[in-house]
């Protein structure tokens, strides 16, 4: 049965049902994913329809950059998106030992960045000599946005209504990054993402035809979403979230993007081993997730778990798993350690949502 045939407010899953999930015998998708089947072999939809993404490489990479080193005398060639992750910190590393750039390092402080994180922030700039800017987003309008979203979800714990509680990060990372470019004169931004994140299922939970039409539809339902001082923060960072919108952001502020591992291949190995060896790179996370910036990212893959049976780890180590960057039994001891130690995750979260004043 689809997880959305469901009702969406229910706690349905807990660690036993979900080791227990029937799975694609190729990923780790489980059978509550949104529109999967599997073939008689048991393999998923998503694996027989996968193509392998195309990476040119770190001799394309640093031919594209060489374009821009030496930026018209200017004081940086580049700008580099820094959350702490061990990601982003991994691409700061190479743009500066390996390609030789001037980066400016850029760290948007949503007001639930994770203490390692901030941590991993300030030592890594400063083994690399690299100057860093720090933006928190005006009067704290994003943690007032989260504690408004979060009580709301509250009062109706849909499933599909959990990325409101990110409303704002959009703007400060996607359209912080393009403004600081503009006003310093860099004319590139590089991020530490990557090709086998994302998560499509999110749009797959709202159900109906026009996906818009329908998202709106869900926020009229809870008018605690639609406070009129969060309203333009709100409607901003959505429109940022639609590719034609954020890419209109390039050409307007004349600045071009770069995925860094869009361009080189991701090995997770060899990214863990250089930030922890060379940076001093360290994590208050190990269990639940693997994201570390962000400590709101933590209860959102625990509700993930226990309302749909999978997380957004899940769907990043499938898509590992199809590039041949990850063994399906590497993934499947990934899930489970994700599912014994999650409760000491959770108290960490409890304990952050104290401190803001979330009961």
């Amino acid at each position: 049965m689809m997880p959305h045939d469901l009702n969406p407010m229910t706690f349905r899953y807990n660690a036993d049902d979900i080791l227990n999930l029937k799975r694609c015998t190729k990923c780790i998708l489980p059978e509550t994913y949104p529109n999967i089947w599997f073939n008689e072999q048991g393999i998923c939809n998503y694996c027989l329809n996968h193509t392998d993404h195309y990476y040119p490489g770190h001799e394309a990479l640093h031919r594209e950059l060489e374009t821009y080193r030496n930026n018209k005398g200017e004081k940086y060639d580049c700008l580099v998106g820094l959350s702490g992750g061990k990601d982003s910190t991994y691409t700061l590393y190479q743009i500066v030992t390996v390609h030789k750039m001037r980066p400016l390092a850029f760290h948007f402080d949503n007001g639930t960045t994770g203490e390692a994180a901030k941590v991993n922030v300030n030592n890594t700039v400063k083994k690399l000599h690299v100057d860093l800017i720090t933006v928190k987003s005006k009067n704290s309008q994003r943690e007032k946005v989260f504690r408004n979203n979060f009580n709301a979800w509250c009062r109706e714990p849909r499933v599909e209504m959990i990325p409101m509680w990110c409303v704002g990060c959009n703007e400060g990372y996607r359209l912080g990054a393009f403004r600081l470019s503009k006003k310093l004169k860099i004319p590139l931004y590089i991020a530490g993402s990557s090709a086998i994140e994302g998560a499509s299922f999110k749009r797959d939970l709202i159900k109906g035809r026009n996906l818009y039409l329908n998202y709106i539809y869900k926020l009229l339902r809870n008018p605690l979403y639609l406070k009129p001082n969060l309203l333009a923060t709100t409607i901003k960072d959505h429109l940022l979230r639609a590719r034609p919108f954020w890419v209109d952001y390039y050409y307007r502020y004349n600045v071009k993007r770069i995925s860094y591992f869009s361009w080189v291949k991701y090995d997770e190995k060899k990214v863990l081993n250089t930030v922890k060896n060379e940076l001093g790179w360290t994590s208050d996370i190990d269990t639940s997730t693997s994201r570390i910036d962000c400590i709101v990212g933590i209860l959102r893959d625990y509700l993930y778990d226990r309302m749909l049976g999978f997380t957004e780890d899940d769907v990043k180590h499938s898509n590992m798993i199809r590039q041949g960057m990850l063994l399906r039994s590497e993934g499947m001891v990934r899930v489970e350690k994700r599912l014994t130690g999650v409760e000491d995750d959770i108290n960490y979260v409890i304990s952050y949502m104290k401190n803001i004043g979330i009961n």
